[in-house]
């Protein structure tokens, strides 16, 4: 009986304390704690407080692949749908879990509740389902694989970031610096890396695992630390953009790539046919690779910038906005730069790529290429071509592609120092471009000099079914 109180009371003060819990999901196990004063509780309750250390050192001593992962279930990528839950997740939760865990545990799971379409359950006659105990370390297992799936948080794992971490793996995510595209964004320096723990930066291999269209995220909750099993301290991981050498394995909850990644996994309204945008507004610029970091440059538009465009093609209004520009040459001389996309998937035959572009020179030797690249990075051939200067304004193209089912789009300019080439607003659908497509140029300049009644033609177009058509718009009136 004093044991059942006990239990009781704990369930009272959880919910007391912790209000934003939602109380059809408590464990059913709180029983089994220390009644004599060796695991003592507090009714304050902080889910943040405790041991700040890293799982590496807290799994200093256990034997896991990648430091938190059960070694021998590990290689199960996230594209086998074998590994994947029900929208219902059963969990169980161990009589020895600490009343802080709990609180952390649930404040986890009520966050992944809300952002995703999981229900996190309490385990009855289930199976396969997650338990959740105070093992030695913070570790899990890499998706569903069947059974009584252990999932620990022991001592010094009672964080918000940790918890959500191991349940990312257990739901099926790997660490984002083991992606087969990461050295694209990271340099593993293995010399500052203890001999014995090399194994945790392998690679994963394309064929087990998907990133689900995400660019590599720096910000990722499964990210490592920039000296993560290093010697004295040293870096063992190099961000190819030093802007987050000091971002990585700093996450305190689910990134929004993350989360995209598991609402893709699950089809929690994703679309069937895939699509990629970027309008480089992010320091990210959505995991794009220049070939040198002097090739392609992100800029912040800018009219203290004349040479360069007042307004990107996303907002079109000065100072507004971030573009992709050829980085110039200081001398006379043309340079060639490239730029890749990440690696892009697609489930048609066919695809639209539409992208705005900038090319002003008072030479005819500037050029904006953009070619169809295979996963090896070899030449499936081009399929955008202009040269010379195109206005002083943003131009739009738009061009039917038929791409593999995993390929990468390489944009290359030549410019030499008195010339701008740029991008934006760069766009690739699972589909054929359009046919009655028309870009109505000078839009701004056309609305401030024109009366009630003018009209503007659009080139003659098409209907796939062969129908010609032109469209006019007509200026009525100011709203």
């Amino acid at each position: 009986m004093k044991k059942y109180l006990y239990g009781r009371l704990l369930i009272f003060v959880l919910i007391y304390q912790l209000p934003q819990f939602q109380t059809s999901f408590i464990p059913k196990r709180l029983g089994g704690m220390d009644l004599d004063g060796n695991n003592p509780k507090s009714n304050n309750i902080d889910v943040d407080a405790g041991n700040k250390r890293r799982i590496t050192e807290i799994n200093k001593d256990n034997f896991l692949h990648g430091n938190d992962i059960l070694k021998e279930t590990a290689r199960n990528g996230l594209i086998d749908e074998n590994t994947r839950w029900s929208k219902n997740i059963p969990v169980h939760f161990s009589d020895q879990l600490s009343l802080l865990a709990i609180a952390t545990i649930l404040d986890s799971i009520e966050d992944l509740e809300l952002k995703t379409g999981f229900n996190f359950v309490n385990q009855s006659v289930e199976t396969d389902y997650i338990s959740i105990a105070p093992l030695k370390g913070c570790f899990s297992r890499v998706g569903r694989q069947g059974g009584a799936q252990s999932l620990s948080i022991g001592a010094g794992c009672e964080l918000i970031d940790t918890v959500q971490h191991e349940i990312l793996h257990a739901l099926g995510l790997f660490h984002e610096q083991s992606r087969p595209d990461r050295d694209d964004y990271v340099i593993v320096q293995l010399e500052n890396v203890e001999e014995d723990k090399r194994h945790n930066f392998d690679r994963e291999e394309v064929s087990l695992v998907d990133h689900q269209r995400v660019p590599y995220d720096y910000n990722s909750i499964m990210h490592y630390t920039q000296n993560e099993f290093s010697i004295n301290g040293s870096i063992s991981i190099v961000t190819l953009n030093p802007a987050f050498q000091n971002v990585i394995g700093t996450g305190q909850a689910m990134s929004s790539g993350d989360l995209t990644k598991i609402r893709r996994m699950y089809d929690f309204g994703d679309t069937q046919r895939y699509s990629y945008f970027c309008n480089f507004e992010d320091n990210s610029i959505c995991g794009y690779v220049a070939e040198n970091s002097t090739g392609w440059i992100r800029h912040s538009v800018s009219t203290t910038s004349p040479t360069l465009p007042q307004n990107d093609a996303t907002f079109g209004r000065a100072d507004t906005g971030s573009i992709l520009v050829a980085a110039r040459s200081s001398s006379a001389s043309i340079t060639l730069v490239n730029v890749r996309t990440p690696l892009l998937k697609s489930t048609v035959s066919k695809q639209c790529l539409d992208f705005s572009y900038y090319m002003h020179s008072t030479s005819t030797a500037i050029t904006l290429n953009v070619t169809l690249e295979s996963t090896t990075s070899s030449n499936l051939g081009q399929i955008f071509t202009l040269n010379g200067d195109q206005g002083q304004m943003w131009r739009k193209a738009r061009v039917t592609m038929s791409a593999p089912s995993e390929f990468k789009l390489l944009f290359t300019a030549t410019a030499g120092s008195a010339d701008v080439v740029a991008i934006d607003d760069v766009n690739v659908i699972d589909r054929s471009c359009e046919t009655g497509f028309f870009t109505l140029e000078g839009f701004s300049e056309k609305l401030n000099t024109s009366s009630k009644g003018d009209g503007f033609r659009s080139p003659l177009m098409y209907t796939d079914d062969g129908y010609a058509f032109v469209l006019t718009v007509i200026r009525c009136f100011y709203l």
